[in-house]
């Protein structure tokens, strides 16, 4: 993932949260990585079509059209 892309929001084991998502969301900025030791997912700043933004973990994010 890298900034630009267009994003939703994912997951299979929290999906009643999804509705909660304006999809989709472009990603703004990339935060590093996880905050907990031993998770090999990174951070994501992600501005939401209803104007929100969220920080979001890699796992619970899919791209749905890759920036250039």
């Amino acid at each position: 993932m890298k900034v630009g892309d267009l994003v939703t929001w994912h997951s299979n084991f929290f999906a009643s949260a999804e509705s909660g998502y304006a999809s989709p969301g472009i990603l703004l900025e990339d935060l590093g990585p996880s905050l907990f030791p031993h998770t090999p997912t990174r951070r994501y700043r992600i501005l939401w079509a209803d104007g929100r933004q969220t920080t979001e973990h890699s796992g619970y994010l899919k791209v749905i059209s890759a920036a250039r």
